[in-house]
């Protein structure tokens, strides 16, 4: 609650490199998420300081950092089998805040962690346009971005960028 009152322009809640991804975490994560978004998020600390949210025009933009495609959600099964556990945190936190988040003003923001080509930037845009037309949103509300982490994907910076045009 802090980090989103804090006057920054954006916070970026990382389920890759800052969170254990224990089942218990993720679902608290997104839970802290939702509450966040919809405003139902409040804090009382130790000394009896209740933490309210700042007004919606006040508040760090969220940006979610989705786990990377080779880390399961082994609590998920599809088919008997594990999903990569950045379409777990997508999917979850995009199903119960992407409607929200617009009519709040701003849209679903993404960091998209470790991609190494274009091929796997063309998935996530896939998903992204798939998730909007589903719910009947205009494509380009979800929006993504990426750091360039990987040699490999150093070699494909400017393919990569041409996947997510839209995003």
């Amino acid at each position: 609650m802090k980090l989103l009152n804090s006057g920054a322009y954006a916070y970026m809640a990382d389920f890759e490199d800052q969170t254990t991804p224990t089942w218990a975490n993720i679902l608290d994560g997104q839970v802290n998420m939702k509450a966040a978004i919809h405003r139902t998020l409040d804090y009382k600390d130790e000394n009896g300081t209740c933490w309210k949210l700042k007004p919606n025009e006040e508040l760090a933009t969220p940006i979610v950092r989705p786990r990377s495609w080779h880390l399961n959600e082994e609590f998920f099964l599809v088919d008997a089998k594990p999903i990569a556990g950045g379409l777990f945190d997508f999917g979850l936190y995009f199903f119960h805040n992407a409607k929200q988040l617009v009519q709040n003003g701003i849209g679903p923001y993404f960091y998209l962690p470790k991609l190494e080509s274009h091929l796997e930037a063309r998935l996530w845009n896939d998903i992204f346009n798939f998730a909007q037309d589903y719910t009947d949103m205009p494509r380009g509300t979800i929006r993504g971005t990426v750091l360039i982490e990987t040699i490999t994907a150093t070699f494909e910076m400017e393919e990569i960028i041409y996947e997510l045009r839209l995003s």
